[in-house]
């Protein structure tokens, strides 16, 4: 299992990504709704200037690792791992912002606050969100990479 994103990755291009904004969002953001696209697909090409090279291959490297990261956070829900919760739903929580991928990104961003505040009571709930959020985004992340 991969454990993140590397400039490398992505060849020749410089890309200056980071999920610590995401620290700001607060308890009380609401999720966008299930009606509004999983994938802002015209915010997440003009971030990369129109470089739909770059971001399909953005898509097919979520594509390929998300599934495992998603796998160890459930493990760490499971498990009760404050710790490894914060850790894994940070990763994604990044990862997906990075496709301005709202729903996705305030699930995985509430996992985080979950697990900082320490009361894991609604981490399998928050879990369920983003394994749902995931699940939406996938088909619009693939059709980036035809």
């Amino acid at each position: 299992m991969a454990t993140g994103y590397s400039i490398g990755d992505l060849g020749r291009k410089r890309l200056f990504f980071t999920s610590h904004w995401l620290d700001h969002f607060t308890a009380d953001c609401h999720a966008p709704s299930m009606t509004a696209p999983p994938l802002d697909k015209t915010a997440f090409l003009a971030r990369l200037h129109g470089d739909t090279e770059l971001g399909a291959g953005m898509a097919a490297l979520f594509l390929r690792d998300y599934p495992g990261q998603l796998e160890s956070l459930r493990g760490a829900v499971a498990a009760g791992d404050a710790d490894q919760i914060e850790r894994f739903a940070h990763l994604l929580s990044g990862a997906v912002g990075n496709f301005a991928a709202a729903e996705a990104t305030d699930a995985a961003a509430r996992l985080v606050r979950i697990a900082r505040s320490g009361d894991l009571t609604l981490a399998a709930d928050a879990l369920v969100a983003l394994d749902t959020a995931l699940q939406r985004l996938a088909p619009a992340l693939r059709n980036l990479t035809v």
